[in-house]
């Protein structure tokens, strides 16, 4: 079972204040992967300057970058 995009998108944003910092990465991977970062910059914005554990940053800064796009820069740049 799949779930639609927004669902998706829903659930990366729950996963985001999860206290398990893997969570917290995957969901920054899932968000920096959509097309719809710049409506998830708050929320993107929070994983790159997580406060409990680097990893969360790293591994978000790296999804928004292998974009290679300008959205995906400017997010990492903003942050």
């Amino acid at each position: 079972m799949t779930l639609s995009g927004d669902q998706a998108l829903t659930t990366a944003v729950r996963d985001a204040d999860s206290p398990d910092w893997s969570v917290r990465a995957a969901a920054g991977r899932r968000l920096a992967a959509s097309d719809k970062v710049d409506e998830m910059a708050d929320v993107i914005h929070r994983l790159l300057l997580d406060a409990q554990d680097t990893a969360v940053t790293q591994e978000t800064a790296v999804a928004l970058l292998a974009r290679r796009d300008s959205i995906g820069l400017r997010r990492v740049l903003l942050a």
